[in-house]
C-alpha cells in the first residue's frame, strides 16, 4: 500500500473536497477525481504543487495526472484504501515541493532492441506482447522472430520495476530472463496461443487471430497507472475483415490488465473471443458464468501460476473449453459481445505462487471472485461543495 507521510503544506485558500465510498473492501484501488471539480479554485500554475490528503488521518496520497493528446492535464488519479461502506474524505492542498514519483510504480515501454516487444508491469505482475520486427524475422526466415499476438506473463516477485533490468541482462549476455536469480523470470510459453487474454474470433471450430501488433502509442506511465494503444493489421474470417485496436492499461496493485478493444470490420461481428491458454492440459480450469470470472491454475517450472479473465457477465455470448493434443491449441475461450459504445472490455492477468501473495487455486479463485464483485460495484466519488 503506497501512502506517503504527512508533509508540511500550505493550504490554498480554496481547496477542492471529495467523498469516496464503496460497497466493497479495497486494499488499494485507483480512483479518478473529476477534472471539472479538481480545477475549481486553482490556477494552472499551482497544479505541480498540489497533493491529495486523506482528511481523516492526514496522510498524503500518491497521485498521477493523465494528459490529453495536447499534453494538457485531463484527469487526476489517486490511490486509496477503502473499507466497505466507510466513507473517506479527500482534499486537495498546496505544498512547497512537487510530488516525486515513488520507486514502486507502473511502467511500460516499446522495446525496439528486442524485436519490437511491448512490455508493461506494476508492483505485482509483468506482461509482454510482440511487435513488427519479430514478425518480419519470421516471414524472412531470420533468427529471433516471434509470430504471435498472444499475451506473455513475466513471473516477477518483487514490487519494483524489472523490465529494463531484465532486458539489459538478456541482451547483454550477462544472464537470461528465463532464469530466476531472485526477482523472478519469464517461464511462460505463448507461441501462437492466446496466452493470458489474447483475442481473436472463433469460427467453425477454428480460432482466428491477428498477427503481431503493427503500431503502438504510450499514453501514460507513472505511480498509479500505465496505459498504451496497440494497433493490429486486419485478419479475415469467412470473408469478413477484422481489425483490432487495443487500449491497454494496468493499475498499481492489480494482478489484472484492462483491455478496451475497438473493432473495425467489413461487417458487424457478433462477438470477440478472448482466451487463456491451458498449455499441457495439466492444470485446473474453473469459472463462474454468473459472476463473470474464468481461471486456470497450472504447474510451471516446479511452481504454480494462475491465469484469469474477468468481465461483465451480461456480455458473455458463449464459453468453450477447447482441449487439443496440438501445441498452443488448448484454451478456455470466452466469446463476449460489445458494450453500448461498440467496445469489447475485459480484464486478464495472473498470479504466481512464488510471489507469495496468492499461493494456491483456492486463493486465486477468491481473488477473481472478489475482483468481479468490485467490478460490478464501482467506487463512488462525489465532489463536495464547501
Amino acid at each position: 500500500m503506497l501512502f506517503l507521510g504527512l508533509v508540511a503544506c500550505k493550504q490554498h485558500e480554496s481547496s477542492s473536497y471529495f467523498s469516496v465510498v464503496s460497497e466493497r473492501d479495497h486494499e488499494f484501488t485507483v480512483i479518478n477525481l473529476p477534472m471539472v471539480s479538481v480545477k475549481k479554485g486553482w490556477d494552472e500554475k499551482d497544479w505541480d504543487y498540489i497533493r491529495v490528503r486523506n482528511i481523516s488521518n492526514g496522510n498524503m496520497l500518491d497521485h498521477q495526472w493523465l494528459l490529453d493528446e495536447q499534453g494538457k492535464r485531463e484527469n487526476l488519479l489517486v490511490g486509496v484504501s477503502l473499507e466497505k461502506n466507510k466513507e473517506i474524505n479527500l482534499e486537495i492542498v498546496k505544498v512547497e515541493e512537487p510530488f516525486l514519483s515513488p520507486e514502486v510504480m507502473t511502467y511500460s515501454r516499446f522495446v525496439p532492441e528486442r524485436t519490437d516487444d511491448y512490455t508493461w508491469e506494476n508492483d505485482k505482475v509483468a506482461f509482454r506482447t510482440y511487435g513488427p520486427d519479430a514478425l518480419r524475422r519470421i516471414k524472412e526466415g531470420k533468427p529471433g522472430g516471434t509470430f504471435s499476438s498472444g499475451i506473455d506473463a513475466w513471473h516477477k516477485k518483487v514490487n519494483y520495476p524489472i523490465i529494463d533490468k531484465w532486458y539489459k541482462k538478456e541482451l547483454s549476455g550477462e544472464g537470461s530472463y528465463h532464469e530466476d536469480t531472485g526477482e523472478g523470470a519469464d517461464f511462460y510459453h505463448v507461441g501462437i496461443s492466446r496466452g493470458v487474454g489474447g483475442t481473436g474470433f472463433w469460427y467453425q471450430d477454428t480460432l482466428y487471430a491477428a498477427e503481431n501488433f503493427v503500431n503502438h502509442k504510450t499514453i501514460a506511465v507513472g505511480p498509479l497507472k500505465t496505459m498504451f494503444d496497440l494497433d493490429y493489421s486486419a485478419y479475415t474470417v469467412a470473408g469478413i475483415s477484422i481489425k483490432e485496436k487495443k487500449r491497454i492499461s494496468l493499475d498499481l496493485g492489480s494482478n489484472l490488465t484492462k483491455y478496451e478493444i475497438k473493432i473495425d470490420s467489413s461487417e458487424p461481428i457478433p462477438y470477440l473471443t478472448v482466451g487463456l491458454t491451458m498449455h499441457e492440459n495439466d492444470g485446473q480450469a474453473f469459472w463462474d458464468e454468473e459472476k463473470g470470472f474464468f481461471g486456470y491454475w497450472e504447474p510451471m517450472k516446479e511452481t504454480y501460476i494462475g491465469t484469469g479473465i474477468v468481465l461483465d457477465p451480461s456480455k458473455i455470448e458463449s464459453i468453450r473449453k477447447q482441449e487439443s493434443p496440438y501445441r498452443d491449441q488448448s484454451h478456455i475461450l470466452v466469446n463476449l459481445v460489445p458494450d453500448s459504445e461498440n467496445t469489447f472490455v475485459f480484464y486478464a492477468g495472473f498470479a504466481w505462487d512464488e510471489a507469495g501473495e496468492i499461493v494456491n487455486e483456492k486463493e486465486w479463485t477468491a481473488y477473481l471472485k472478489s475482483f468481479s464483485e468490485r467490478l460490478n460495484s464501482p467506487v463512488q466519488v462525489r465532489f463536495v461543495d464547501k
